[in-house]
């Protein structure tokens, strides 16, 4: 029965997860459609420009929704803050699929999907942490690796589920339909995953280890401590967290918009090959997990961080031909493959720089604060080096991002002990 009760809670957790970044993963992948209907200008690159504007306002108030959500993590429980970021997540996203277009009301549609961007950024913010905190807590030691993996297993489901309604809706759609409405039924959509969501994690524990910790003192306010106590851990976590930012959004999400709209690819084309990449993630990914108990986080975490450097490097000299060749689909993929590995080692690095009273408080704030910066901005900063004719931007970031990663792992060594 014990064994029952810690699948169901792993299962809810890792199904809230999926929810929240299958919602908030739709925006990227539908920049094109969003950008035409609510942010419609005579310079296609102009209007993508200001979509991902809009989208990275949702990384910006990923880390107040951070501090928000994990100060009542770390004194009030992992279980009710898990349940209200979902909440707070799933409803925005439906109002995406009923806002009015531009055309019909105006100023009016941008700023609402701003605001709803705010709200998205302020429940993922608490979200991930919280998965990470809870997974890595109700695992033994020995299994963390492979439990706290899961979260991204999670992740990618979401993500999967959001590629697959937009197929669906595609084949059963033309192509003037799906670019009229079409791509507002994945959102709608999201409704439905929210109430399985919802009444899935409403029947889950509370972590021994936060149940531990209520005979002792606790802080009232743990970010303080952590601002304070472990100033070192949140610099490590936030670097770490940097070459996510930049190789998640950037190769697995941004990259849909780059071929479709920069390389001239076609839409249907390119969702469906991110479509195989994340099925493949999301079946490596619990593989990649277990590995951790032969090698150890770090150490998957470095190969990745280097991986990333050389084939970013090959993906620059390729990009040089502005074409789609056989070399940049081997490129792409490469870094796709090292997304996926260092996205299965590094929730547990991270949950291990901090101790069970401030964990969530840590984690959340330094990986908020550097998807902030990183992710949002990412494809930002891209499209507007790529206008400005800075071809290379895409292989830059990720070369940057590999160079934080490696400098932040050599100082892990010493605080990571959690």
């Amino acid at each position: 029965m014990k064994f029952i009760l810690f699948q169901k809670n792993v299962l809810a957790a890792v199904f809230g997860n999926s929810l929240e970044w299958y919602d908030f993963v739709l925006y990227g992948s539908l920049a094109p459609f969003i950008a035409q209907h609510f942010f419609p200008t005579q310079n296609h690159l102009t209007s993508l420009m200001l979509t991902f504007a809009v989208f990275a306002v949702g990384f910006l108030f990923r880390p107040i929704g951070g501090i928000l959500f994990s100060h009542f993590g770390d004194t009030r429980g992992r279980r009710k803050t898990l349940i209200a970021s979902m909440v707070l997540m799933g409803v925005p996203t439906v109002l995406i699929g009923l806002i009015p277009s531009y055309q019909t009301i105006g100023i009016t549609a941008p700023i609402l999907v701003l605001c709803i961007r705010v709200f998205q950024g302020l429940s993922v913010g608490g979200e991930y942490a919280g998965s990470i905190s809870y997974l890595t807590e109700i695992a033994e030691k020995k299994d963390r690796g492979f439990y706290s993996s899961l979260v991204q297993v999670g992740l990618f489901s979401g993500i999967l589920i959001g590629p697959i309604i937009i197929k669906v809706v595609m084949a059963f759609t033309t192509a003037q339909t799906f670019a009229a409405w079409g791509w507002r039924i994945p959102f709608l959509f999201g409704a439905i995953l929210g109430l399985v969501a919802y009444f899935l994690c409403r029947h889950i524990s509370e972590t021994e280890a936060f149940m531990a910790i209520q005979k002792e003192v606790r802080h009232k306010i743990p970010l303080a401590v952590c601002l304070r106590d472990y100033k070192m851990p949140m610099i490590i976590g936030f670097l770490i967290a940097a070459q996510v930012g930049i190789s998640f959004w950037l190769v697995i999400v941004y990259f849909v918009t780059y071929f479709s709209k920069i390389l001239h690819a076609s839409f249907t084309v390119v969702e469906t090959q991110n479509l195989w990449t994340i099925l493949i993630a999301l079946i490596l990914t619990p593989f990649l997990g277990k590995l951790s108990k032969v090698i150890s986080s770090r150490m998957i975490l470095l190969i990745s961080s280097i991986a990333f450097i050389a084939f970013s490097y090959v993906l620059n000299r390729v990009l040089v031909n502005h074409v789609m060749t056989t070399s940049f689909y081997f490129a792409n993929f490469c870094l796709m493959f090292f997304s996926i590995t260092y996205l299965s080692a590094f929730s547990a690095e991270l949950a291990a720089l901090f101790p069970t009273q401030v964990r969530y408080s840590g984690i959340a704030f330094s990986y908020n604060t550097s998807l902030a910066i990183f992710g949002g901005l990412s494809p930002l900063v891209v499209t507007a080096l790529i206008k400005q004719g800075v071809i290379l931007a895409p292989g830059i970031l990720l070369t940057i991002g590999g160079v934080l990663s490696i400098a932040a792992l050599i100082a892990a060594k010493k605080y990571a002990k959690y």
